[in-house]
C-alpha cells in the first residue's frame, strides 16, 4: 500500500499491491476489491490516474533516489535535533520519513498541533497508539 500524495509526491490517492493468486486460500483481489469499492473508493478520476502515472515514472529516475534520500537524511537529523532538545520520540528515532512525537509530556492538545508546525512547513497528522499495560 502506498500514499503517492506524500511519499510520490503525486496527486491525492493511494496504490493498494496485492498478488493475484489466493495467499493462504485467500483471493486477495476480491477480498481488497469488496472492502474499498464502494464504501471507500469512488470512480476513477482521469487526471488522477495521469498524474500517479507521471509521479511513478518519476519514482524510477536516480533525481527522485537522490530527493528520497535526502527526505530521510533530513528526518533523522530532525529527530537527532528533537530528542537533543527533549522531546520524546516514540520510536527513538526514524528510520524513513516519519517522526513520531510524543507531545503528551509538554500537555499539548492535538488541536494546537498545527499552530506549532505550521510556521516550520511541517506536515503533520494526529496518531492515536494503542498501548498496552503489562
Amino acid at each position: 500500500m502506498s500514499n503517492y500524495l506524500q511519499s510520490l509526491r503525486g496527486p491525492r490517492g493511494g496504490m493498494i499491491f496485492f498478488r493475484k493468486d489466493p495467499v493462504l486460500g485467500v483471493d486477495l483481489e476480491s477480498a481488497i476489491n469488496n472492502a474499498v469499492f464502494p464504501g471507500l473508493q469512488g470512480g476513477p478520476h482521469h487526471h488522477t490516474i495521469g498524474g500517479l502515472a507521471v509521479c511513478l515514472k518519476h519514482a524510477q529516475s536516480s533525481e527522485f533516489k537522490v530527493y528520497q534520500n535526502k527526505v530521510i537524511a533530513n528526518c533523522r537529523a530532525l529527530a537527532i535535533q528533537l530528542v537533543e532538545l527533549g522531546y520524546k520520540l516514540v520510536s527513538g528515532g526514524s528510520d524513513n520519513h516519519l517522526v513520531l512525537v510524543d507531545l503528551r509530556p509538554l500537555g499539548i492538545k492535538r488541536e494546537w498541533r498545527k499552530f506549532l508546525t505550521w510556521p516550520q512547513s511541517l506536515s503533520t497528522r494526529t496518531q492515536y497508539l494503542v498501548t498496552r499495560v503489562l
